[in-house]
């Protein structure tokens, strides 16, 4: 059963919103970790841990996430649901020592195409990209380690800068019905891999579009690579399309850290972003490419 609303009238402090939130998560009889799995979000269980323990709120970015995880809790009533939103809303316009305005971080949560203002950092490889991918049709395989920021750079790098130009973004999973044609951007990519016949399918309609004249881009996880190599129109796109997304030089880190808050007009501690550049240094020239997930949920926090 959900929370009261009684209860969820009364909240008015982070502390609040916690111990609301978890008596709802306990009603249901589930884990944080529980609930993080149900939302279907990949890597929100440290997000929504934060939540629970009353170390964040969620984002405005986070608004879909929030309803998952009260809908996972048991709260499926419209009213009820609407209740917890003017809760948030409430805790988030509290007094506080962060100014009321925009998020300026995204955590776990990553970029999605209408945070393209927000995505710092990767200015120079999103114009290469745009430039590879204006130059021919494909298909174009960007390939990276997991945490490396493939997904932010299709989503909120390379779709937002062709402007005018119509894009048909999507998983494997979350194929939508109908043609492929035109610029046609496939996220997770791997996913097709771990499937059967329709993960063969569906990499056949993408030669095919390709051969047709569609553009096609396709984000693969690095270590999926192998797999990819056994298609011969996928090596082919690996041979002559294929586009490497590597860590982060400090430079651009620092970017990633400083122009978001000054965006936001959010005042960053002093040393701070020497402080964390310190914590991700690198050992060979860059760090670790799964270190940007870590560091967004750190700035976030």
């Amino acid at each position: 059963m959900s929370g009261s609303s009684h209860a969820i009238d009364l909240i008015h402090t982070r502390q609040d919103f916690a111990r609301e939130l978890t008596a709802s998560r306990e009603r249901a009889g589930l884990t944080v970790r529980q609930v993080a799995a149900a939302t279907g979000v990949r890597g929100a269980h440290s997000t929504v841990g934060d939540w629970f323990a009353g170390r964040g709120l969620p984002a405005t970015g986070s608004r879909d996430l929030l309803d998952r995880v009260l809908r996972a809790c048991g709260v499926d009533d419209p009213a009820e649901l609407e209740r917890w939103v003017e809760a948030w809303r409430r805790v988030r316009r509290a007094p506080g020592p962060r100014p009321a305005g925009p998020e300026p971080y995204r955590g776990l949560a990553g970029f999605q195409v209408e945070d393209a203002e927000w995505f710092f950092g990767r200015r120079a490889l999103t114009e290469e990209l745009v430039e590879r991918v204006t130059r021919g049709r494909g298909p174009h395989l960007v390939v990276g380690a997991s945490g490396s920021g493939k997904s932010s750079l299709l989503r909120a790098g390379l779709i937002p800068a062709l402007g005018e130009r119509p894009a048909l973004l999507f998983t494997p999973s979350t194929r939508p019905p109908g043609e492929l044609s035109g610029l046609v951007v496939v996220d997770q990519f791997e996913e097709v891999f771990t499937t059967s016949s329709p993960g063969e399918a569906l990499i056949a309609e993408l030669a095919e579009a390709a051969n047709d004249g569609a553009t096609v881009v396709l984000g693969l996880r690095a270590d999926f690579y192998a797999h990819a190599l056994r298609h011969p129109s996928l090596l082919a796109a690996a041979r002559d399309g294929q586009f490497a997304v590597g860590p982060m030089s400090e430079s651009e880190l620092r970017e990633a850290i400083v122009e978001p808050a000054r965006k936001a007009r959010v005042e960053l501690g002093e040393g701070l972003v020497d402080l964390l550049l310190r914590e991700v240094a690198p050992r060979a020239g860059a760090h670790e490419a799964g270190v940007l997930p870590l560091l967004s949920h750190a700035l976030y926090a």
